[in-house]
């Protein structure tokens, strides 16, 4: 399954992509890319927005499955911003694939700094409930020692009664 900006990057970088089967949105937006390479292909700039549009409108299939959102809506308008300066001759073909490989580059850093911080935010949620859990238990033995002095206690009182009431 793909998860991640670079899969995505793999999928989309200098206009390949990868063959592999996807279910849902995943399988809907290969076939959509594809389509967009036959009807635009890479490497022409009179076309290059076009195709950038159009390989959008299948990312934006994804939006919905990508636990990172926010991110690969950022690597689409990048990619526009860069591909429209490629279209205007401002920049090369190799410049913007440049571009955007530094693009993806920082995004799949957010990404993995994101992963960091939710794992050590679950490590420090089950360190939590250990710590929970042990002192729940202390304080059952407390309670059943507790009882059990309160219980040899009222074994002398008893006793001592007893004696007394004979």
């Amino acid at each position: 399954m793909m998860h991640n900006i670079r899969a995505l990057a793999i999928l989309i970088a200098c206009g390949g992509l990868a063959t592999a089967a996807y279910a849902g949105p995943r399988e809907v937006f290969q076939t959509k890319a594809l389509a967009c390479n036959q009807q635009f292909p890479p490497g022409n700039p009179k076309t290059a927005m076009k195709r950038a549009r159009c390989i959008n409108d299948a990312l934006a299939l994804l939006l919905p499955t990508f636990p990172n959102a926010d991110l690969l809506q950022v690597l689409m308008a990048s990619r526009l911003a860069i591909i429209e300066q490629y279209a205007a001759g401002k920049i090369t073909q190799a410049q913007a694939n440049a571009a955007i490989a530094q693009k993806v580059s920082q995004l799949v850093a957010e990404e993995q700094r994101r992963d960091l911080v939710r794992r050590s935010v679950i490590t420090q949620e089950r360190a939590a409930a250990a710590q929970a859990r042990a002192a729940a238990a202390q304080q059952r033995a407390a309670d059943a020692d507790e009882d059990v002095a309160t219980a040899a206690q009222f074994g002398t009182v008893m006793s001592i009664m007893r004696a007394f009431s004979r």
